[in-house]
């Protein structure tokens, strides 16, 4: 178990991705104020666009890659549903291209 940056490059004979909805994956536009980039975006909004979108195609390349190291077996998980909101959620752009092929 770890981030996908923790495990570039390695297979495993199963891979499980979680948490890939519209929105926040394979990046969201709100982080956390204890990650650097908040700290960017508030003094440089040019410099903090460049970098998210860096890890956004970053997270994409690694989620590609994932799919050559799962030696069996790859799983794809997204919530559905909203329950607070009473709202339907829906996959990440990549999860819907990728079942488009």
């Amino acid at each position: 178990m770890g981030s996908p940056e923790d495990l570039k490059g390695i297979p495993f004979k199963a891979i499980y991705w979680l948490g890939l909805n519209e929105g926040s994956f394979p990046g969201d536009s709100q982080f956390s104020s204890l990650d650097p980039m908040a700290a960017v975006q508030s003094k440089n909004e040019d410099l903090f666009a460049e970098m998210k979108l860096e890890r956004q195609q970053m997270r994409q390349g690694l989620f590609f890659e994932s799919l050559l190291m799962a030696e069996e077996k790859i799983g794809f998980f997204y919530q559905n549903f909203d329950p607070i909101e009473h709202a339907d959620l829906y996959p990440s752009f990549l999860l819907r291209q990728l079942f488009t092929w």
